[in-house]
């Protein structure tokens, strides 16, 4: 019983420090992110996007943005298509 309560409290302890942790680095990865398209540099701006991406697939406003990336990178396939549909 006790090794049981022990074992209860460690994994408790050791995940309380583990979530918050990847979520504060989830938020400084957004808004790295987000500084990157300010800037305009959009293929930094979207390896991050892409990354939080996996961690949140169902996130609309990442897919957004890295739709936002992929049309201002030239020479992007995506920027290709869109060029070409205007015309």
């Amino acid at each position: 019983m006790k090794r049981i309560l022990f074992l209860f409290c460690f994994l408790s302890v050791t995940i309380v420090k583990i979530f918050p942790q990847s979520a504060a680095e989830n938020k400084k990865n957004f808004y790295a992110a987000e500084n990157y398209v300010l800037y305009e540099e959009y293929k930094e701006a979207l390896r991050l996007y892409q990354d939080l991406l996996k961690i949140e697939p169902d996130n609309s406003n990442l897919k957004y943005r890295i739709g936002q990336c992929l049309i201002n990178i030239p020479g992007s396939k995506l920027n290709l298509s869109v060029t070409w549909r205007m015309l």
